[in-house]
């Protein structure tokens, strides 16, 4: 099973008066058109700053195991959160 792991920025961006500021919160989606989501709306928050100055929001594909115990053993990993 595959999830997609999309952190957002962390730290200030600043650009002549403006700080934009990352809160490194992460989103978990289980499709592809969610993450491509989840993304665009991260970069939409740096969208007033200058290309080269805004921070790179990837998309992480992650491979879930399906067993019972490899499961658990992932989700305590990566601290998980609904």
């Amino acid at each position: 099973m595959k999830l997609y792991r999309i952190p957002n920025a962390t730290g200030n961006y600043i650009h002549k008066d403006l700080v934009i500021e990352g809160d490194g919160r992460v989103v978990w989606a289980g499709n592809q058109a969610d993450a491509g989501r989840a993304r665009r709306e991260f970069e939409a928050q740096y969208k007033e700053l200058p290309a080269p100055k805004r921070p790179k929001i990837i998309v992480e594909e992650i491979d879930v195991p399906t067993s019972k115990t490899e499961l658990l053993a992932w989700l305590n990993a990566y601290e998980v959160q609904a």
